[in-house]
């Protein structure tokens, strides 16, 4: 486990980011190794009509320190409702963390992500046995610092007027969001040659694929 001065020194790092999908990871990644958890997610509440889904913004794991894409989201109407996972419920009206035990042993402890006015979002943190009261206070103390650190980047980058969010906001979700659907089109271009070869192989007989 890290030593303090190495967490002090991960929480300054993780308040450098500006960027909300990379403040997510990187707060992910130190927990992973500040509390050596199995892994730790994070997840956005988005509003459908009224009912509260769940979207996941990034997991990281044992395995994969780096976590699976910050960033990507399913269509709204695919993601899993609040209403299907009462334990998380229970920590979004309360506002206090929540722990239960899965089938196999293991702890899962969930913490609410508060906004300025509501929760946001929940973080699960998966470990072999229950947080300790030390490090459970560490991670709730991590999240106030996270939200302050948010609600800055809120002040730079909405309309003091209107709140509504600026141009520069607006141009880096634009940017992000032509990279990630130039990558998804780049992988199913990918998968469509691969494809398209295969046939090919299949219908030419020297192809070493029908080869004797």
């Amino acid at each position: 486990m890290p030593s303090s001065p190495q967490l002090i020194d991960s929480v300054a790092n993780t308040t450098a980011h500006k960027d909300r999908d990379d403040l997510d990871c990187a707060i992910a990644r130190l927990l992973l190794r500040f509390l050596e958890a199995e892994s730790v997610a994070i997840f956005r509440l988005r509003d459908d009509d009224g009912t509260v889904r769940i979207a996941r913004r990034t997991m990281m794991d044992e395995a994969n320190q780096n976590g699976d894409e910050c960033g990507g989201e399913d269509a709204l109407a695919t993601l899993p409702t609040i209403d299907e996972a009462p334990a998380w419920r229970r920590c979004i009206q309360r506002r206090e963390m929540t722990q239960h035990t899965d089938a196999s042993g293991r702890t899962l402890t969930v913490f609410a992500i508060e906004g300025e006015h509501d929760v946001i979002g929940l973080l699960e943190i998966v470990t072999r046995s229950a947080l300790k009261s030390r490090d459970a206070s560490l991670v709730s103390g991590i999240l106030r610092i996270m939200k302050n650190h948010v609600a800055l980047l809120d002040y730079g980058e909405r309309d003091t007027l209107t709140g509504l969010f600026n141009r520069k906001v607006f141009e880096s979700s634009f940017e992000k969001l032509r990279t990630r659907m130039r990558r998804e089109d780049a992988q199913r271009g990918e998968k469509m040659d691969g494809r398209a070869a295969l046939r090919t192989a299949a219908r030419e007989p020297s192809s070493p694929l029908m080869a004797d």
